[in-house]
């Protein structure tokens, strides 16, 4: 008998076609028994019941939904009525290509640390391997199982269709509060020793439905917002309204002048018996400069020490509400089958759902969720808990009052902060990727909208971020590359040598910052490889940029002046710099007159070489590049092939120009997808030598030749660095960076 579910067609009842009879779908496969050896990790990927395969195209199983459960179970699972979605309803994508779907095994479910090596449950994942559509996760529903259970059996379960069941919200923040101990404390009672929480925060009082002032906060208690504000004009505090929004009742819910996203957050925040709550645009004088200098670098403290930050991820603005809450009810369906005596259901990750939400797209929404302790994110039509110990989803039956582990762990961005410690540059690499892809409404605000996280950065990487870069790795920070043809940003008050310089992705295209054994390598690396001894200036009374300068006891900055980078000092600095050879008793003291905020000033060997567009990389042996972006050869003084360098395709029109390249470190080996055709050329008699290649700076001056401005990074063969170059050939000289 089929079931009705409103969503696109009946559910054929327990039908396989013969492709998804093939794959024995039974329970034992979706529901393990932690004490048999069977559910071990390494025996669920060796025995062959839980095989992964390339399943069919999605046109085919498309075709095929009206007749077998589970290929209509994959439609569900790939294709969504949103105008944005990248599948087509006969299953190709909007150019008419067709797409393979993959179906893979992921064990799910550990209770720690007992269950370290052994899972309760599997789960089947529908992807695709060119990730045209986001994964989602073929699941067992479990029977009725009570809110409150301590016990997870990491299975799906049904959800309230038109509103969340705050008896689950509640028991959420109560888990976590009660038993996740120090990994989810305020920042304030983990490290007490410091002034953590401001000194004066206004809040929302949700009792007296007023603006309400703490100097200092002292213990109180109260939640976040994280929205988007929209290009609809929204209520924001103003000077000439702070008198009102104070009194009794000036901050009402039941105002329909309040955006519906800030009515439903204040609504939900009393169900969940918290008293306050801070909203930027009601908390923040939006037309007191000093008021919004004042609160913008507090923001790391603000979220860190929330009860819970809600997080309105669905819509694009301030008006569309918190979908499940009282005033703003949702449609959650829920697409699920029988199957051999089992229902089968579609769930899907909050990572999934949120990534091409308007939310996910802004910069400051960036530091607001990673800053958070906890957080409730609310899609259209699911809401999830995320913490710095689990992530927890209606659809899933996963939260517990034990330590657990599961599937949606893994890929949370929260995930790595326990780790910081360890790998505090890989962090910070891994940070920069993901937020340098997101937008701005106002371009001034880049380095502010991250710089709440430099509180968590910098005391593991022994260092303060100057304009985005981390002082004590200046020399690896440095070699960021763009993903993401774009253009410069303002360069009068953002350095085109740091990444914050450029509107659009950026990433670091080397491995040496990841794996455990990395770290060691990166500090061998930075004492044995690198050599140039780096100036900045700064003189905040000439207007610092907001963000240009995490704070530091290390860096005073009330006195304006040229000043090391990193004070080179045998108490504090951590690594060294090895001489290259050649370069003993040249000067490293900048002489140049132009001084200005954020310059960069040092001297290194320059040299100068060609583009050129050859290239022998096949698609497959080269990792794809961004639209706009192409990956250039460098070439000598007598045309031979001797480094390479990614740019917009726009430098094309410079080949043939002769160019400077400013040498800055030595490289690793060149990856297989960086070599091209030079595998037999002279330059490459060794490839794999540490030292035979340097990481050079493109740089272009001004026509007064005063400053110059980063245009890319590149590899470049020592030997060519050294006999190849053009005239004016090979010299130690200074260079300015604007």
């Amino acid at each position: 008998m089929s079931q009705r579910h409103g969503i696109d067609s009946e559910a054929p009842s327990d039908s396989l076609c013969d492709t998804c009879c093939e794959m024995h779908m039974i329970h034992s496969k979706f529901s393990l028994d932690p004490e048999d050896e069977r559910s071990s990790l390494l025996e669920i990927g060796a025995r062959g019941g839980w095989t992964n395969r390339k399943l069919e195209y999605l046109d085919d199983i498309y075709r095929r939904r009206d007749q077998c459960s589970l290929c209509w179970l994959i439609f569900h699972a790939t294709h969504t009525s949103d105008e944005d979605c990248a599948i087509r309803y006969d299953g190709l994508t909007k150019d008419g290509q067709r797409i393979q779907c993959r179906v893979d095994w992921f064990s799910d479910g550990k209770v720690l640390p007992q269950d370290e090596y052994s899972a309760y449950t599997c789960r089947l994942k529908a992807h695709d391997d060119e990730e045209t559509f986001p994964g989602a996760y073929i699941m067992l529903m479990c029977g009725d199982v009570p809110e409150e259970c301590a016990e997870p059996c990491f299975l799906g379960r049904k959800i309230p269709r038109h509103h969340v069941s705050l008896d689950m919200v509640r028991n959420w923040l109560h888990v976590c509060r009660e038993h996740h101990g120090e990994t989810c404390e305020p920042r304030s009672a983990r490290q007490p020793h410091r002034s953590i929480t401001p000194s004066r925060l206004r809040l929302v009082d949700l009792q007296e439905n007023r603006l309400v002032t703490f100097e200092p906060l002292g213990d109180v208690g109260y939640a976040t917002l994280s929205y988007v504000w929209g290009r609809t004009p929204v209520t924001r505090l103003e000077k000439d309204l702070l008198e009102r929004f104070s009194s009794p009742g000036g901050l009402d819910p039941d105002t329909s002048s309040l955006p519906n996203t800030i009515r439903d957050a204040m609504l939900l925040v009393r169900s969940l018996e918290i008293r306050y709550l801070w909203v930027d645009s009601l908390c923040i004088i939006q037309d007191d400069r000093e008021d919004w200098a004042y609160m913008a670098p507090l923001m790391d403290r603000i979220y860190g020490n929330g009860i819970v930050n809600i997080c309105a991820a669905a819509g694009d603005d301030a008006h569309n509400g918190l979908p499940g809450t009282q005033l703003t009810r949702r449609d959650a369906v829920q697409p699920f089958v029988s199957v051999s005596g089992m229902t089968l259901l579609v769930a899907k990750e909050v990572e999934s759902l949120i990534q091409d939400s308007k939310w996910s797209t802004r910069a400051w929404t960036f530091q607001e969720r990673l800053l958070s302790r906890r957080s409730l994110i609310f899609t259209a039509d699911r809401v999830f808990f995320q913490c710095h110990q689990a992530t927890w989803s209606e659809e899933v039956h996963s939260e517990s009052d034990l330590s657990s582990h599961t599937v949606d762990n893994e890929f949370s961005p929260l995930s790595p902060l326990r780790y910081v410690k360890k790998h505090p540059i890989a962090l910070f690499v891994d940070y920069v990727r993901l937020y340098s892809n997101r937008k701005l409404t106002v371009e001034g605000d880049c380095l502010a909208a991250f710089a709440g996280l430099s509180s968590v950065l910098c005391p593991p990487l022994r260092a303060h971020l100057l304009y985005g870069l981390p002082s004590s790795y200046f020399d690896i920070a440095l070699l960021w590359e763009i993903n993401q043809a774009g253009e410069y940003r303002d360069l009068h008050h953002f350095p085109s040598w740091s990444w914050c310089g450029w509107k659009g992705a950026v990433i670091w295209r080397f491995s040496l910052v990841h794996g455990p054994k990395k770290y060691d390598d990166l500090c061998k690396w930075l004492a044995n490889h690198t050599w140039v001894v780096w100036y900045i200036y700064l003189d905040p009374g000439a207007g610092l940029v907001a963000g240009a300068i995490s704070p530091s006891e290390e860096v005073d900055v009330a006195m304006p002046g040229l000043r090391l980078v990193w004070q080179d000092s045998a108490s504090n600095m951590p690594y060294g710099r090895s001489p290259r050879p050649g370069n003993d008793g040249q000067p490293t003291y900048p002489t140049s007159t132009e001084l200005h905020n954020g310059w960069l000033y040092f001297w290194t060997y320059t040299a100068f070489f060609q583009l050129s567009m050859r290239s022998k990389s096949t698609p497959e042996s080269s990792p794809k590049l961004e639209p706009g972006l192409h990956r250039f050869g460098i070439v000598d003084d007598k045309g031979n092939p001797c480094g390479m360098i990614v740019l917009p395709t726009s430098w094309s029109s410079r080949i043939g120009d002769t160019l400077e390249f400013a040498a800055i470190s030595e490289a690793e080996f060149f990856g297989l997808f960086e070599v091209d055709d030079w595998w037999n050329d002279i330059y490459c008699e060794d490839q794999k030598s540490y030292g035979l290649i340097y990481h050079a700076l493109l740089i272009v001056w001004d026509d007064d030749h005063r400053s110059a401005r980063r245009a890319g990074l590149a590899k470049i063969h020592k030997k060519a660095f050294d006999t190849g170059s053009f005239e004016p050939k090979q010299k130690w000289r200074e260079i300015v960076l604007a």
